[in-house]
This record gives C-alpha cells, sequence and structure tokens, in this order.
C-alpha cells in the first residue's frame, strides 16, 4: 500500500512546466486523471483544473494560466498510456469541448465497478472500501476558478486523482478473474467516442424544467418568454441560469400570469426581492407571451407497433439478464444500442453483428440470444 502514501504536488502554471510533464508521463503506462470545473458559478463553464497522479506524484495543471494546453493530447491520444478516471463521461466531454482533446485506451473506475455489481460506486464509496480512505467533500462545490486556489483546495483536488492507480489496479484484477475485462474495455473505448459536451438552451430544455407540471400552450408560450429572459441576464452576468431565478418561480408565474406588478408581488412563493429587481422585466415577458402563438410540445413520431414489440421484448430480455449476472440493466445491453436493435430488425446473426461492431463482447455473449428472440416475434 506504500503508493497510496501521501506525496509531492506539483502546480504547472506556465508552458515550460506542462511541456516537461508531458515528457515524463511518457515514460508512465499508468496516469490518473480528474477534472474540476466551474459550473455551478459562471454561464460559461470551463475546465478550471486537471489534476493527474502518477506512481510517484500529484500534478495539478492551471488551464486558466497556460494558453494552449494542446500538448496534453500527446498524452490523453496516446495509446500506450493508459488514463484512469472515475466517471470519465463528463471529464472527456468537457475536455474535448475546451481544449479538443481526442482520446484513447482510458480506464473508468466507476465503469469498472458497475460491471462487477457493486451497489455502491462513488469514488468515495469505493476509496472507503478499498481502502478504509473516508474522502473530506468539503471542497466538492467549491468555485474552482477562483484564484489563488488555498492550500486546502489543493489537497482535496489532488486526492480525486491521488488513488486512481491503485483502485484501477485491484478492479483490474477483479475484471480478469470474472472474465469480464472485455466488457469492460468495450464501455472504455465507447467513452472515449462520446462528443463533446454541449449545453442544451433551446426550447426543449423548456419542456424539461415543466416537469410533472400541467402547463396549457398559451402558458407555455409565456414560460419560453420568462425563460429567454432569464438566459439572456445569466448569459450577460455570466452566472448559471438558475441564480438568476429558480426555474419553479418561472413556472408558477407563467401558470398565473400576473398582469400587473402588483398581481406579481402578491403571488406566494416569490421572495420580494426577486420580484422588486426583475418585477417589470417578469411582466414584460407575460404580456408578450399571451401576445405570442400558443406553443404545443412537438411530439417524436409514435414508434409502430412492430418496433415496440420488439424493444420490449429485447427490454424484459435484458432486465431479466441484468438480475442473473447482478448487474444494472444498461450493463448488459446499452439502451441507445437496445434501441438501434429494436429499429433495425436484423435477420441473421451477421446483419446484427453490423449494429454491434462496437460492443463485440456483448454480441459474442447474447448475439445468439438477442437474434433468437426478434426471430420469434417474427413468427
Amino acid at each position: 500500500m506504500s503508493n497510496i502514501e501521501p506525496r509531492k504536488i506539483l502546480w504547472v502554471e506556465n508552458p515550460n512546466q506542462l511541456l516537461e510533464m508531458v515528457e515524463e508521463f511518457k515514460t508512465e503506462p499508468i496516469i490518473g486523471v480528474d477534472t474540476e470545473s466551474d459550473s455551478l458559478y459562471v454561464y460559461f463553464e470551463k475546465v478550471c483544473l486537471i489534476q493527474f497522479s502518477t506512481p510517484y506524484c500529484d500534478y495539478l495543471v492551471d488551464p486558466l494560466s497556460i494558453d494552449n494546453l494542446f500538448p496534453l493530447n500527446e498524452i490523453f491520444n496516446n495509446p500506450n498510456i493508459e488514463k484512469v478516471f472515475h466517471a470519465a463521461e463528463y471529464d472527456v466531454m468537457c475536455l474535448k469541448r475546451d481544449f479538443k482533446f481526442e482520446f484513447t485506451n482510458i480506464f473508468d473506475t466507476m465503469i469498472a465497478s458497475r460491471i462487477l455489481g457493486k451497489n455502491a460506486f462513488g469514488l468515495g464509496n469505493l476509496l472507503k472500501d478499498y481502502f478504509g480512505i473516508v474522502v473530506d467533500k468539503k471542497f466538492q462545490r467549491a468555485n474552482w476558478g477562483k484564484r489563488p486556489l488555498t492550500d486546502e483546495m489543493l489537497n482535496y483536488a489532488s486526492m480525486d486523482s491521488h488513488y486512481l492507480i491503485n483502485l484501477r489496479n485491484l478492479l483490474f484484477q477483479e475484471l480478469s478473474e470474472r472474465k469480464l475485462l472485455a466488457l469492460a474495455k468495450e464501455d472504455f473505448n465507447r467513452t472515449c467516442d462520446l462528443d463533446s459536451f454541449q449545453p442544451h438552451k433551446d426550447g426543449e430544455q423548456c419542456w424539461k424544467m415543466i416537469k410533472g407540471n400541467h402547463i396549457k400552450p398559451q402558458q407555455m408560450a409565456v414560460f419560453m418568454e420568462l425563460c429567454e429572459f432569464r438566459e439572456r441576464i445569466a448569459r450577460d452576468r455570466n452566472i448559471p441560469a438558475f441564480k438568476v431565478v429558480n426555474s419553479d418561480v418561472l413556472v408558477e408565474i407563467a401558470k398565473n400570469c400576473p398582469l400587473t406588478f402588483k398581481e406579481l408581488s402578491e403571488m406566494p412563493g416569490i421572495a420580494p426581492k426577486i420580484v422588486g429587481r426583475y418585477g417589470d422585466d417578469f411582466i414584460r415577458c407575460v404580456h408578450a407571451g399571451l401576445e405570442n402563438e400558443p406553443v404545443y410540445r412537438q411530439h417524436r413520431t409514435k414508434p409502430n407497433d412492430a418496433y415496440l414489440q420488439r424493444y420490449e421484448t429485447i427490454k424484459i430480455w435484458r432486465k431479466n439478464m441484468a438480475n442473473i449476472l447482478q448487474v444494472e440493466s444498461d450493463v448488459v445491453l446499452p439502451k441507445d444500442k437496445m434501441e438501434l436493435i429494436a429499429q433495425k430488425n436484423p435477420k441473421t446473426i451477421n446483419d446484427l453483428k453490423g449494429f454491434m461492431l462496437d460492443t463485440p463482447f456483448r454480441f459474442e455473449k447474447f448475439g445468439n440470444e438477442i437474434l433468437s428472440l426478434l426471430l420469434e416475434i417474427e413468427d
């Protein structure tokens, strides 16, 4: 366990330090990686810190001080260096968005844990289970975009990558012993191929904010005006939209459609300071929305009955198989793959193979069963 004893932390804040670090990494077969962002504090989220760990040292790279981080692509896109993340999806998508990195050869300790059927697969849970370490969550919601970072924050950040190599080694061994390594690598590769992160701030996002609230089409027109106003304020002030005003408040305004400042101020649940700050703007949004055309949700074309039957059949099989293997259903077959197979309705094993090229382990293990299910429906 000597590898997880406290080690030195290097702060990397200029191009020369970055290039020196990259050269050192080229001799490392495995590197732990994590990132910190500022999504809770700004409208235009960015990666504010990239943490790396080798068996000997933790490195904290400051993207806010270095204009060109692309030398790191020599590491991220190097097939001979394994990059160990925990819950890599968001990190990978944000790193692609901000720096145009490409990825090969990653190991995701969360994916590995889920494939192994672990019920608690958060990093804190795994560190406690494997190493008896209790993670301090004090800075989990910290503003990583502020400088300077305190020593406490630097230590906290380094811990997120510090243990990943050791954790990876233990999970790798378990995957190998249970002959699940090929399945894990399948999902690691799918993570490498993710698109960059693009937040959705369109009309569909407005519908998601409605949640379970029943709202009429004309009220929806008002709500969209309110959302557009909030987005504009958030962009101008570069703060998250929820820090301008909570979505629930906008929903209530849209449902009640107050036409005067007095009517708005008498609505329960809206803080006086919000009314004072944005009341006139809210009223303008209500009037504009009431003058607009009603907004009806655009429903996707309803799938035909044959597709639904195939989808439900595969879904039931997937759930039963997951119970047998004691894993989550998507470990057996990812939802996007299930939808594709149900849509394409392959008639031969070669046809099915063509739709599962990026999931070869699952094809070998489950392909014949899936095809049999589809052919039984046809009979």
